[in-house]
């Protein structure tokens, strides 16, 4: 199996160092339109070959995660990140997300005719897990190599990277896309942030689908500037996720704290929100599966609340912002079981550190 030299490693004291120390690319005055930093394309120009035969193609711009999913045609994505630069945080998971989410969704130009068998045979190495292991990691090899020899923008510092990769498929004509970004990873806020209420819940929240990051560019472009994230709710206020996360609220429940979560059968498990739910597990903090609910949130029944991703880790929110006259709703103290989940991500980070380089 090829993953066998991409096995867990004990995380090195530089790896740990790391940790928190990502790249935050500051300008002076406006940001408005500014360009992204430079980041780097892999693409398999032949992706149906065997592993063995890939070659690649590499394109330099400066294109975010978000326009380098929508430039290609709809397909299964993933973002993940470096850990020490050399391994990649959860990639058998960011793996197995990719592979699954392809075998959830459907390519036919009728939504109610099954695929094509020529669409079966293209996709079945990539929704076969271990088939796309040996295709996806060779490539993102490839391009961490390529990354950090002539990409990557020095400074002075040693900053983790971004790591994207989707598997797309076009119709007409029939085509694989099999590619991934490199770029580096923003470092999320020291603080607690402020999240907008704006979003309906998605459709199909199962699959990883980039029909999706088109489909949230009106959230994108409507999202208050301060909003570090928006939430998705329905007509009730229950709150499914953010748009690029996972979110949890903690309540007192008989005592102790408990975190309120959406069921997996409506929202993506997210690989930040696996590590909350081991960490709760391992510290025996019960997680309830049902809708937190704005309405108990303005009630000051939460104790606090936070998203979870990527990029994000663990990040705890100061005030939920709504769009029409209700109140915002405000958490004046900080939550001493988020932060206990926070520092214990971090440390269960290194512990999925898997060797690319």
């Amino acid at each position: 199996m090829f993953l066998a030299s991409v096995s867990a490693r004990k995380p090195t004291a530089a790896a740990t160092a790391l940790i928190g120390k990502t790249f935050t690319r500051r300008f002076m005055g406006s940001t408005t339109n500014l360009p992204h930093p430079k980041s780097l394309v892999v693409e398999q120009i032949n992706p149906l070959a065997p592993p063995a035969e890939a070659k690649y193609k590499f394109t330099v711009n400066h294109n975010d995660p978000n326009e380098f999913y929508l430039s290609y045609p709809r397909g299964a994505y993933t973002g993940a990140r470096t850990i020490g630069r050399t391994s990649v945080a959860e990639l058998k998971q960011h793996i197995f997300r990719t592979s699954n989410s392809l075998r959830l969704m459907s390519y036919s130009k009728d939504e109610e005719q099954p695929e094509p068998d020529s669409v079966v045979q293209d996709l079945s190495v990539f929704r076969d897990e271990k088939q796309f292991e040996d295709r996806i990691v060779p490539m993102l090899r490839a391009g961490l190599q390529k990354y950090y020899a002539e990409v990557e923008e020095e400074d002075g510092k040693i900053h983790e990277t971004k790591v994207s990769f989707l598997c797309g498929y076009k119709l007409d004509p029939p085509q694989v896309s099999l590619a991934a970004h490199f770029a580096p990873l923003k470092s999320p806020p020291s603080g607690r942030v402020a999240v907008d209420v704006q979003g309906s819940p998605r459709h199909h929240a199962a699959a990883k689908d980039s029909q999706w990051v088109r489909d949230r560019q009106a959230l994108e472009k409507q999202k208050s500037p301060n909003a570090n994230e928006v939430l998705l709710t329905d007509h009730d206020g229950n709150v499914y996720e953010g748009m690029a996360s996972n979110f949890f609220a903690v309540i007192n429940e008989n005592g102790s704290p408990t975190l309120v979560t959406a069921s997996l059968d409506c929202v993506l498990l997210g690989t930040i929100m696996k590590m909350v739910l081991r960490v709760c597990e391992e510290r025996s903090i019960p997680v309830k599966w049902t809708f937190p609910s704005l309405k108990d949130a303005s009630e000051g029944k939460w104790e606090g609340c936070f998203v979870s991703s990527t990029s994000r880790l663990v990040l705890p929110i100061e005030t939920i912002q709504f769009n029409d006259e209700r109140p915002n709703i405000q958490f004046p103290s900080v939550s001493e079981t988020i932060e206990t989940i926070r520092q214990d991500v971090q440390k269960e980070l290194l512990k999925t550190a898997y060797k690319v380089l």
